[in-house]
């Protein structure tokens, strides 16, 4: 998955703990227990592992239109991955 800069270097720093994605197909199959990497944009030439520690789903969360299309939103709902990196 892509993050940019700030979060990014939160979650490698181990001060954010958390990442929320848009719940599509994709990220339904992701489980407890996996392993996400992580690619800092622009050049997504650094990255970072981390561990899906567990998973909330949730209809809606604040501030996302900047990421995501309304339909997406409604269609979708969101999901929570509560993480530590490895």
């Amino acid at each position: 998955m892509r993050l940019n800069p700030e979060p990014f270097e939160r979650i490698k720093s181990g001060l954010k703990k958390n990442e929320v994605r848009l719940n599509d197909e994709k990220r339904k199959k992701i489980s407890a227990g996996d392993t996400i990497i992580f690619s800092k944009r622009p050049e997504l030439s650094e990255k970072i592992r981390v561990r899906v520690l567990g998973r909330k789903e949730v209809k809606s969360f604040p501030n996302m239109d900047k990421f995501y299309p309304k339909e997406e939103q409604d269609k979708y709902g969101f999901v929570i991955f509560d993480i530590e990196v490895l």
